[in-house]
């Protein structure tokens, strides 16, 4: 959520034209990418979601303010991760089944990759 300094609207319009939204979408664009490579994507859907909205709205204030772009609030609604990633994340196994499976690597590994057949 943002809003013009009323002082400034006539330079936002003057040096920015009406497609400043553009702007905005931008620079929240670069402020999110810069801001969530420093977190996990777990951290975007815990406790931390509301530290990563303040930091995006920090940087995005650093870039905004001074043309006239006051940033009220960054608020992550929806999440989509790249569809490597998630699939990732959906397929990790947890502690037991990962130790099951690298037990099956392990023995794979030692008799050459064939299975044992009794």
């Amino acid at each position: 959520m943002y809003r013009l300094d009323k002082d400034k609207v006539p330079s936002v319009i003057r040096t920015l034209g009406l497609s400043y939204q553009s702007i905005i979408a931008n620079v929240f664009r670069s402020a999110s990418a810069d801001v969530c490579s420093k977190f996990f994507a777990k951290d975007m859907h815990s406790g931390m979601r509301a530290d990563i909205e303040k930091s995006i709205k920090s940087k995005m204030d650093e870039n905004l303010a001074a043309q006239g772009i006051l940033i009220e609030s960054v608020l992550m609604k929806s999440i989509q991760l790249p569809d490597g990633l998630s699939g990732s994340i959906e397929r990790k196994p947890s502690g037991r089944t990962r130790c099951h499976a690298d037990g099956i690597c392990i023995a794979r590994a030692k008799t050459g990759g064939r299975k044992n057949h009794h």
